[in-house]
């Protein structure tokens, strides 16, 4: 090869190059890979340096073939993996980076020589409006609740919940709640959204897919690797240190004392722990430990989220609702009680005191 001129490259429907009839690498997406080349140093190098002019001659019509058939093909020719990874006829061809906020990343194509300027950005125009239409898809509801036409308290809540991607503890948004009307709440339900006593979700996310995608989008707006998502199926899972408190809510989980537990399930847990404390202290009986998937000995720090005590009685442990802390809004405004004025003493007037009261009275 090194002695001839001009080489022969070929390029077949698999996407193999061949060079003089030898395999010498394949297309994956738009990125050559070579195969390997067996011979001493000196003489692989010059090979290969006239191998890659052949195979370039032969990959440029193919690269402007595959980026037409890019902008052609139907959405379901395309496909997201795990680690944000943009597929096209599951070959790797671009990769999602953070944008203006978690909804809306970025998308570049993946590095290649044999990509023009042009193409490039031909290539990503169509996979940014592919995952356009994925996302809103497969995460339905929030881009319905970031849309929708509300107004005032409704519309700011609608906003948060979309910009954590589906759930927020009910705590963080309660000042808006209480400003929410009759309507305001129908609106809200009608997009997906539920308002419960610990959470504020969009109940269809907490799906398996839907959730891992919420994780990706998370992580590429964060700029970290994806943590691995809780097994599907599990209503609770031990906290892992490693792991961002952030990450598990927006999958959907609530990290509670030593455990995360699924927010459908916080928020069963807390509708049945209110209902059982309506008749006294209760224990942590079969029911809510099985409800939430662990042990007994796990249940009380569960259960301190939606602000429920535990004391020690001769029949085990038993749980009550803990006394509310005053809020110091309301007795900032209420004014402080003055103290009496002490009456002055009553002096002498021949004393050396009323001599000098007399001298200090301007007159």
């Amino acid at each position: 090869m090194k002695d001839r001129g001009e080489l022969l490259a070929a390029v077949n429907s698999r996407g193999e190059v061949t060079v003089e009839g030898h395999f010498v690498g394949e297309l994956d997406g738009f990125r050559f890979v070579r195969g390997a080349i067996e011979g001493d140093e000196v003489a692989v190098s010059g090979a290969r340096r006239a191998i890659d002019a052949a195979a370039a001659r032969a990959l440029g019509s193919e690269i402007a073939r595959r980026v037409q058939q890019v902008e052609t093909e139907p959405d379901e020719s395309f496909s997201l993996a795990a680690d944000g990874v943009i597929l096209w006829r599951n070959a790797p061809v671009a990769r999602l980076f953070a944008g203006p906020d978690a909804l809306r990343p970025n998308v570049e194509p993946l590095a290649s020589e044999l990509l023009g300027a042009d193409q490039r950005e031909r290539l990503r125009r169509r996979l940014a409006g592919w995952l356009e239409n994925h996302l809103a898809d497969r995460l339905g509801s929030l881009f319905a609740a970031r849309e929708a036409k509300l107004t005032g308290a409704a519309r700011g809540l609608a906003f948060q919940v979309a910009e954590a991607l589906g759930s927020l503890p009910r705590r963080k948004v309660a000042e808006q709640i209480t400003h929410l009307s009759r309507d305001d709440r129908k609106a809200l339900r009608e997009t997906g959204l539920r308002i419960g006593r610990e959470s504020v979700w969009v109940p269809a996310l907490v799906k398996p897919a839907a959730a891992s995608l919420r994780g990706l989008l998370w992580a590429v707006h964060a700029g970290v690797p994806m943590p691995p998502m809780p097994p599907d199926g599990r209503m609770s899972v031990p906290l892992d240190e490693s792991v961002p408190w952030a990450f598990y809510e927006v999958v959907g989980y609530r990290p509670l004392g030593s455990l995360a537990v699924r927010i459908d399930i916080v928020e069963r847990l807390a509708a049945k722990a209110f209902a059982l404390s309506r008749a006294g202290p209760f224990p942590a009986g079969p029911e809510l430990v099985t409800l939430c998937g662990c042990g007994a000995t796990e249940i009380a720090g569960v259960l301190a989220a939606p602000g429920y005590r535990s004391r020690e009685t001769d029949g085990g442990a038993v749980f009550f609702p803990a006394p509310k802390k005053k809020n110091k809004k309301e007795s900032r405004g209420k004014p402080m009680p003055r103290r009496p004025r002490k009456k002055a003493p009553d002096i002498d007037p021949d004393s050396p005191f009323a001599k000098l009261r007399e001298l200090a009275t301007p007159r």
